[in-house]
């Protein structure tokens, strides 16, 4: 696999295994690499990003910018925010196992939640990670 796909597969795998993410995605957590067809919500879905050398003297450094969307229905603001809380903290405290790299920083950008019609709001993370080849 691509470092690119080894960092979002580790990533979910992160997310998933989370207890606060669990508890605001469910048991089993509906975190997705695509959009999912017919999932219940909320659900969250890590968006393939830019992914590039890192600006450093290390070559094999990559940096990668992803963003993680969350649809929710029905639960407003509160619940938009209560699914980005639990989502940062898991990323917060993430120690990736990213196969054949070392993660050297991971850190959150920003985070929103906007409403998209009457139903459905829509939350996003924005995250920058930089590995390097272990």
């Amino acid at each position: 696999m691509s470092a690119d796909a080894d960092f979002v597969t580790t990533l979910i795998g992160a997310l998933k295994a989370d207890a606060n993410v669990q508890a605001a995605l469910g048991a089993d957590p509906r975190v997705f690499d695509d959009f999912p067809a017919g999932a219940a919500f909320p659900y969250a879905v890590v968006q393939a990003g830019e992914t590039r050398p890192a600006d450093s003297a290390e070559v094999s450094a990559l940096e990668h910018d992803v963003t993680i969307e969350v649809t929710l229905r029905h639960g407003g603001k509160r619940e938009a925010f209560d699914v980005l809380a639990a989502l940062r903290s898991a990323l917060d405290a993430a120690d990736l196992a990213i196969s054949g790299r070392h993660l050297v920083l991971l850190r959150v950008l920003s985070a929103q939640a906007t409403r998209t019609d009457a139903q459905t709001m829509r939350g996003t993370i924005r995250l920058r990670a930089i590995t390097e080849e272990a």
